[in-house]
């Protein structure tokens, strides 16, 4: 059992699907989202605002470098956007990270934007957790853990 539950982690990857699955349903008016896999790759929510923002690659991969040392989220300010960076984890891997560019945040009280940025970037967490015990659950595990939750159904329904 072991074994299969091991075969399923290692087939989980962040890759092109998953960021796909992840940006499905972002408004075209919404900021811009970014995925750094574990291997770094950078996927966009929408690769033509990334490259009108200019954000060097090099920048976002130093933003994951601080995440992996405990600074999270990470905020920075790049010339043309302020972006927060969070790593993306379940409970058994991690697996990448997730930024979020905005446009410069100058005031005190536009910190109060950070919140609902933070709320997004749990709610990727989420959705990465769930294609997890997805990839998990065609392999027979957890099933136990899933039905008295009723887990099963929406883990389904994403298919």
């Amino acid at each position: 059992m072991y074994k299969e539950k091991s075969k399923a982690l290692e087939a989980f990857s962040l890759d092109k699907d998953v960021a796909d699955l992840v940006f499905e349903n972002i408004p075209e008016d919404s900021p811009l989202m970014v995925i750094v896999a574990g291997d770094n790759d950078i996927y966009a929510s929408d690769d033509e605002k990334l490259a009108a923002v200019g954000v060097d690659k090099n920048l976002l991969l130093s933003m994951c470098a601080h995440i992996d040392d405990g600074a999270e989220p990470v905020v920075v300010e790049d010339r043309n956007c302020t972006i927060i960076g969070s790593q993306i984890r379940t409970d058994n891997v991690s697996c990448g990270y997730v930024m979020v560019l905005v446009d410069k945040i100058s005031s005190n009280s536009d910190f109060t934007v950070l919140t609902l940025i933070e709320a997004i970037l749990q709610q990727v967490n989420l959705i990465v957790s769930l294609l997890e015990k997805n990839a998990l659950l065609r392999c027979g595990q957890g099933l136990e853990n899933f039905d008295s939750l009723g887990i099963n159904l929406l883990v389904g329904s994403l298919n």
